[in-house]
This record gives structure tokens, sequence and C-alpha cells, in this order.
């Protein structure tokens, strides 16, 4: 809680209690970070409607993940905040 994280990079599918959706959905709502899905499921409608319900401004990138898709994905969420800071300084 003293060193909250800056991004939240989540697979759906868990051991435990809590799914991947759950807990991410938790974790932005304590930080208000942004969301990564990494997920082999992009195809199921069902998880996909649960995610735009319960983490709608998440993005969901399909395993496997080839050359720098993610680190690509990580830079644009980083500029659109620098951004919108500059926006509301």
């Amino acid at each position: 809680m003293e060193d909250p994280p800056d991004l939240t990079i989540m697979d759906i599918y868990l051991n435990g209690a809590r799914d991947g959706i759950e807990a991410a959905r938790q974790i932005r709502d304590l930080f208000a970070t942004p969301v990564i899905f990494i997920t082999a499921y992009g195809d199921d409608e069902g998880l996909m409607d649960r995610i735009r319900q319960q983490v709608p401004e998440a993005i969901v990138l399909p395993k496997p993940l080839y050359g720098s898709r993610l680190a690509d994905t990580i830079a644009r969420l980083e500029q659109d905040k620098a951004g919108a800071h500059r926006r509301h300084a």
C-alpha cells in the first residue's frame, strides 16, 4: 500500500479463489492504475464481456505475445498519461 503499482499486467486465469479479472478490478480500484490483460482466451465473448463490465478501460492482448507488442502498449499508456497530465496542468 505504501508503494502503489504504476501498471497492472494480469492473466485472466489464476490459481486460487480469485480470477485475474476480479484481482485486476480490485487493484485498479485501490490504486487507479491502468490494466493490461494478457490472455489466450481473447475469443471467449463471456470473458470479454466480464472485462468490459468490470474493468472497462483495460487493454486486452492475446497470447502469445510477439515482438514488442507489450512494450509498445506500455509506452502508449505512458504517452497517454503524460498527455493527460499536461492537459490538466
